[in-house]
Formats: C-alpha cells, structure tokens, sequence
C-alpha cells in the first residue's frame, strides 16, 4: 500500500499552474518587471508559437545586472532546454528524468498544450506529506498485527522485524 499509492501519483496532482510564457521579442526589462510583480521563478521563451526553452529567475536577474541590460530581449538569451512530461505520467517518472538530466523543473503537457511546471519543492513539499501519512498508516499496521513478521530483501538483509502483540 505504502508504495503503490506514491507510485501512481500523477505530475497533475501536485505541479504547478503558477507559470508564464513569453514571446522572445519581449524586452528582459519587461520581462523582469513582470517577474518581480508575480513572484514568478521561471518564464518560459516561445518563438512563433513554439516554446523553445525557458529562463531562470536568477539567470535573468545575473543578466539583468549588465550594462547592456535595456537592449537586450529574451531572444539574446540563451535558454535553458525544457524537458516534458504528459498530465497522466507519475511523479516518480518526473523525478527519475530530473535527477539523470539534472534540471530542477518538468514541464506538464495536455494535449500538446503546456497546462503546468513541476518543480523538484514541488515534489519534496507536496510529496512529502503523502509518504508521511502513508508512513504512519504503515506502522500503525505493524503495531496491530498480532503475529511476528519478518521481512528480509533479496540480500538477505532484515527489512522489517515485527515481534507481533
């Protein structure tokens, strides 16, 4: 049960909605008014109505500080690579392709429609809690079994070692 239920855990359930896309002839002043004034961690660059990456919050605001800074569009920056993922793939999926590409953030897709960003405080503060209660679940079971369980892996190492009541 403990792991089931985490493993089913759908991107859609815990990703974010809090995301914004811009064309890439928006100039990074504006981009970076719009940043401050929603509190956003990412903008996301679209080029003739493809997305073609998206921009850190503190990669904008190290450029920001440059004197060439008011000419500059989101064009003249170089864009981080988006990796997606589908509404319906699991959490667990999302957090395997984070860890081996090393990126921090997923894209949520909806038939070809970007609909949210999964970002890894997502899956540790809203993950978290479910395994947490799943946890206690677990070992209020194991407290009322009245028969002694051992559980041993395919090392031969002891897992779980019940003494029953």
């Amino acid at each position: 049960m403990f792991f089931n239920q985490t493993k089913r855990l759908k991107v859609k359930d815990i990703m974010s909605k809090d995301f914004i896309v811009f064309d890439s002839d928006i100039s990074l002043r504006r981009c970076v008014e719009h940043i401050a004034l929603n509190n956003l961690k990412e903008v996301i660059v679209r080029h003739h109505e493809k997305l073609t990456g998206y921009i850190k919050f503190d990669d904008i605001i190290k450029i920001s500080l440059s004197q060439s800074f008011p000419e500059k569009k989101l064009f003249d920056i170089r864009a981080n690579k988006p990796f997606y993922l589908n509404v319906d793939d699991t959490v667990l999926m999302a957090k395997d392709i984070m860890r081996e590409n090393q990126v921090d953030r997923v894209f949520i897709l909806e038939d070809e429609k970007l609909v949210g960003v999964l970002r890894t405080q997502d899956i540790v503060y809203k993950l978290y809690p479910k395994i947490q209660a799943n946890e206690d679940l677990y070992e209020l079971l194991w407290d009322n079994v009245h028969e002694g369980i051992c559980i041993i892996d395919n090392k031969g190492t002891v897992c779980i070692w019940g003494r029953g009541n």
